[in-house]
């Protein structure tokens, strides 16, 4: 069994906080569903090489919210499923994110009652 995973969303940045992603993978189906006990998202910040462990239940849900990420690092990212006795599928096909650091104005902007202005 191979799982498909997916950039769900763009990351958010909140106000507060580190900013976050949200990945997805494929419903693997009925038959290999009564054997998978949870999914685990693999992350890093080199390709293949994965750093960091997500463990998530199974379904309903096929989704990760990964969170605790660096703005302007590139992230890459697989998906196992994995079963009784710990056995775990293959890995998904690996995706690349990148947190974008929050925008910053340029200096010579100014915003009044009338709009934003550049000088």
């Amino acid at each position: 069994m191979k799982l498909i995973l997916t950039y769900l969303a763009m990351a958010t940045m909140a106000l507060a906080g580190p900013p976050t992603v949200k990945v997805a993978w494929d419903d693997p189906g009925p038959e290999e569903m009564a054997i998978i006990e949870h999914y685990r998202v693999l992350i890093g910040t080199e390709s293949g090489v994965y750093t960091i462990t997500l463990d998530q239940p199974t379904p309903p849900k096929f989704t990760a919210e990964l969170g605790d990420l660096i703005a302007g690092q590139t992230y890459f990212a697989v998906c196992v499923a994995v079963g009784n006795f710990d056995l775990v599928s293959e890995y998904s096909n690996e995706i690349t994110f990148t947190i974008n650091p929050k925008p910053v104005p340029p200096k010579n902007f100014r915003y009044n009652r009338r709009g934003a202005n550049v000088d």
